[in-house]
């Protein structure tokens, strides 16, 4: 801050997500300060885990160096919006956040930001294209700062093999707004004693990219190609819809089966009717029954307790598909999920066991037992789930259990 003997400390605000290493750039900041001869502090304000929150991370250096005998700086606990130096953030969205704050100005704040983009909660919960635009959250970067350097900071870290953190450094090295020298903030880096090798080669990406040193080379973004659809479709729907119906009855199939993808055709087909009797002439490009064929399809093949475990338990194409077979040992299932067990008893009730070769009602014990133990951990004995000594033998047929099969009334 301003005193009338002193000229003004510098501010930055470092904005990050969990896991992206935060707190260690904010040591690094300060510990680089520090060795320099400057005088620093550091606050935070912790956030919420998993993208529904951010944490920032407040840093203040005198611009001049420690003189002994002078008086102390006196640093802010937090950001004064309007007078912030830098704003260097690690993702695209929590910087306009910022800026929505009143952080950052065009008459005095440089802006480092990342391009990429973390989805929030909100964006996720949209059954379309739920993302804020990009384009828009970049034009609005540009309008609210002195200077700016956007880039893929995500891309950087992960060809260097280290945290984001490192880039942002060499990002904050680069843009001098601090008077430190690449040697300084070089050997903070290696003070730290962990991961060295690959922050400083994070850094030094982060740094060549704002001094505009590296090679750019323009990638051709390739558009996903549009299944075919098959001449039934293409002859019961309009022409403006047949991509997204096609991708959808791929959706399905895989979601479940063929008689699963044939009645999404018969629920559209009354979507299209319904049009049709309003919009004869197909006035409208068949925008209704385009928009339902597609959230149709993701209502239809919503991503619920079986259709998670089933894609997290697919195998790795590198390592193989396990041999099918049925169990030889005693089943034995600790399940810690809390809220989530009366849906997982209920996914398992009957079908799922059945089978696994399961004897016939056992499924019943084990829904109850996880029901009775809503809200704790809860362990499923042996005996409970399934008999001891199943022979190897061929694997059963596999049973369709998954929620939403056979349930027509639901979107009827």
């Amino acid at each position: 801050m301003m005193t009338a003997d002193r000229p003004q400390s510098i501010s930055l605000l470092v904005c990050a997500l969990g896991g992206e290493g935060g707190g260690v750039l904010a040591r690094w900041l300060v510990d680089t300060a520090v060795a320099a001869g400057h005088a620093a502090q550091s606050t935070s304000i912790p956030g919420v885990a998993q993208r529904t929150g951010a944490t920032t991370y407040y840093i203040e250096v005198d611009a001049s160096p420690s003189v002994p005998g002078n008086i102390r700086p006196l640093f802010s606990l937090y950001p004064v919006p309007g007078a912030l130096d830098l704003l260097a953030s690690s993702e695209l969205l929590e910087t306009v956040r910022q800026i929505g704050a009143g952080f950052a100005t065009r008459e005095h704040t440089h802006v480092l930001s990342s391009t990429h983009r973390t989805l929030t909660t909100a964006e996720k919960m949209q059954l379309g294209d739920g993302r804020a635009p990009s384009p828009r959250l970049l034009e609005v970067v540009r309008a609210h700062s002195v200077r700016t350097h956007v880039f893929d900071m995500a891309a950087l870290a992960r060809e260097a093999g280290t945290a984001i953190s490192a880039v942002m450094l060499g990002a904050i090295a680069a843009s001098g707004v601090l008077p430190f020298a690449r040697e300084h903030y070089e050997a903070t880096i290696r003070r730290g004693g962990k991961g060295v090798e690959a922050s400083l080669r994070g850094f030094e990406l982060g740094l060549d990219e704002v001094r505009g040193l590296r090679t750019r080379v323009a990638v051709p973004s390739v558009p996903l190609a549009a299944l075919p659809p098959t001449a039934e479709i293409a002859a019961r729907f309009p022409a403006a819809t047949l991509d997204i119906i096609a991708a959808g009855l791929a959706r399905l199939r895989e979601y479940q089966d063929e008689e699963y993808a044939r009645l999404y055709l018969r629920r559209l087909e009354r979507i299209r009717d319904a049009e049709a009797h309003v919009d004869p002439g197909g006035a409208n490009g068949s925008i209704a029954t385009r928009e339902a064929a597609r959230s149709l399809a993701l209502w239809m093949a919503f991503d619920d307790v079986v259709r998670v475990a089933d894609l997290k338990s697919r195998a790795c194409p590198a390592r193989g598909r396990r041999r099918p077979g049925r169990l030889a040992a005693p089943l034995r299932l600790l399940e810690a999920g809390h809220r989530r067990n009366r849906r997982l008893a209920a996914a398992w009730h009957g079908g799922a066991l059945a089978a696994m070769g399961a004897a016939p009602g056992c499924g019943r014990p084990f829904a109850a037992g996880v029901c009775d133990h809503a809200g704790k951990p809860s362990r499923a004995q042996p005996g409970t789930v399934a008999r001891a000594g199943f022979d190897e033998g061929p694997a059963p047929a596999r049973q369709s259990f998954r929620a939403g099969a056979g349930n027509d009334r639901a979107l009827a």
